[in-house]
């Protein structure tokens, strides 16, 4: 049996530049959507700072290597702009080229990918498989761009400001929001009490803090 036999017909070029981050990028879009759930550039953007996470947590190479800050609506690497300009009409796609995307943009998956990328991870990215689900777990239940946008700015006030799991901590975490007063009042406004308890409870049982 040869090569692209066992690939069923895909050789390498099959995979149009596939790089480990780019298939991870990927496939967390392909998986938002089987959830049912639109995926914005937003969402992306939080969705890598989560995977990003598990990779560092679980002591994998970081493939990613994404820098983020925290940005007006929460967690932003402007170097995953260019992973996915890369990605932009071959594995991913929009209504418009994704950089001129604004954040509440959807970006879809291809679905006529789906193979690839499938293959592409089970034998380049098998390490990653479990990070991916991991990923996939911690942002159950927030999939929207409120819910990501307040889990990722809840985990970034307690990994990067130093802020404790708890209402009280985070609420003053949230009033010095690192983007600016504009935005930190903006999140003050967006995200009451019982959005970010159960923002705190759903952290406080994800594997990354244990």
């Amino acid at each position: 049996m040869t090569e692209v036999d066992f690939n069923n017909g895909m050789d390498v070029m099959g995979f149009e530049g596939l790089t480990p981050a780019r298939a991870l990028i990927a496939d967390l879009v392909r998986r938002y959507w089987i959830l049912g759930m639109e995926c914005s550039l937003l969402e992306i953007q939080n969705l890598a700072w989560f995977l990003q996470r598990v990779i560092q947590f679980k002591q994998l190479q970081n493939n990613l290597k994404l820098n983020f800050i925290a940005n007006n609506y929460g967690p932003y690497a402007n170097n995953l702009d260019h992973l996915l300009n890369a990605l932009d009409g071959s594995y991913l796609k929009s209504d418009k080229r994704i950089p001129d995307c604004n954040p509440m943009d959807v970006i879809a998956f291809n679905d006529e990918k789906k193979q690839q990328i499938e293959l592409y991870l089970k034998s380049e990215c098998k390490e990653y498989l479990d990070a991916l689900e991991t990923a996939n777990n911690i942002i159950d239940g927030f999939e929207s761009p409120f819910g990501m946008e307040l889990l990722s700015t809840v985990d970034w006030l307690v990994v990067k400001e130093g802020c404790e799991l708890t209402l009280e901590s985070i609420k003053n975490g949230l009033s010095r929001w690192p983007a600016g007063h504009k935005w930190a009042v903006r999140k003050e406004k967006l995200f009451n009490d019982r959005s970010l308890q159960i923002a705190i409870d759903k952290l406080k049982a994800v594997e990354l803090y244990h």
